[in-house]
């Protein structure tokens, strides 16, 4: 009989890991004890060692706004979209990092912007009292402890301390703060703090620019 060798988070509960691959879904009853229920996936070769994210790939995360579609990936815009660690700011003109992925094209102006996953609203300012060059930001924090930045929304949308569901809209895309026009500035944050390219953040959990 398959063995546990490793219990993770899993919105409603857990997943529990069998050492045969197996997965199944940990609910919370009574008494503070979990039930556990069917597989919810099999995996022929188990893995001991699930790397910075358990769960890469189980449908919990997604893109904000299409990349193909929304980001300048080419030209004068294409290089100032992209995460650089080195680029001339259009606001400044000084050679700083742009530290995320910029979706300020194909009429994006104005849409509804869906939260990348679930999480609790940890900063949430307004055109009026802008959180640094970002303008009306928010920023989630994650069960897993990582976090999103979403920058230059039109006006302030939910509250420090509230909870979001991943797909929630947070805000509409805008250009409030240092911005040239109407897009969303959007950063990943690790846990440790460390700001990462979000096509390798999104690539490592399992949802790949498309």
């Amino acid at each position: 009989m398959a063995n546990p060798i490793r219990v993770t988070p899993s919105g409603t509960g857990l997943l529990v890991h069998m050492d045969d691959g197996t997965i199944y879904q940990a609910y919370k009853s009574a008494g503070n004890t979990f039930a556990i229920a069917k597989a919810v996936a099999q995996n022929p070769t188990p893995n001991p060692d699930p790397g910075p994210n358990p769960e890469p790939g189980d449908g919990s995360w997604q893109w904000p706004f299409k990349y193909s579609q929304y980001v300048a990936q080419s030209g004068d815009l294409g290089y100032l979209a992209q995460f650089n660690p080195k680029r001339k700011n259009p606001v400044t003109g000084r050679i700083t990092a742009h530290q995320g992925l910029d979706f300020g094209v194909g009429g994006i102006n104005g849409k509804p912007i869906p939260s990348a996953h679930d999480g609790v609203v940890e900063i949430s300012a307004s055109a009026a009292s802008p959180y640094f060059g970002y303008g009306a930001a928010i920023l989630i924090r994650h069960p897993d402890g990582t976090a999103c930045l979403y920058a230059h929304r039109q006006a302030k949308m939910l509250n420090v301390g509230d909870t979001v569901k991943k797909g929630q809209t947070i805000g509409n895309v805008g250009s409030t703060g240092q911005s040239t026009g109407p897009h969303l500035h959007w950063e990943t944050w690790e846990k440790n703090g460390a700001k990462v390219n979000p096509r390798d953040f999104m690539k490592a959990r399992g949802a790949p620019e498309q």
